[in-house]
């Protein structure tokens, strides 16, 4: 294998395993959220949200998380005057539509 070749497969390598790694899901907080947790301490483990509404003393936080694939990891967690009450998390997978074709 000449140097030019193997420069660009260990270049080549080395960014497709370092994209592998940088992507970071909220779902992988979901573990180190507890019933009982204060809105203080759910903001330490994953940060404040974009997207909240309320109701009454009900309080929901939705967090998302786009991967690689355009698609969504998403967790909603639910709090009563100011105290984790629920949580769910999911993927919200979206339709991937074919490419427009091409005139010959």
């Amino acid at each position: 294998m000449n140097r030019i070749t193997r420069n660009v497969a260990v270049a080549t390598l080395v960014l497709t395993l370092s994209a592998c790694g940088s992507y970071k899901s909220v779902a992988n907080y979901t573990s180190r959220i507890e019933p009982g947790m204060t809105i203080d301490e759910v903001s330490l483990v994953v940060g404040k949200t974009d997207y909240r509404s309320f109701e009454g003393n009900t309080e929901r936080w939705e967090y998302r998380s786009r991967d690689n694939y355009g698609d969504f990891d998403v967790v909603i967690v639910e709090f009563v005057d100011g105290r984790v009450v629920a949580m769910d998390s999911f993927h919200e997978v979206h339709p991937k539509f074919p490419e427009p074709k091409k005139d010959k």
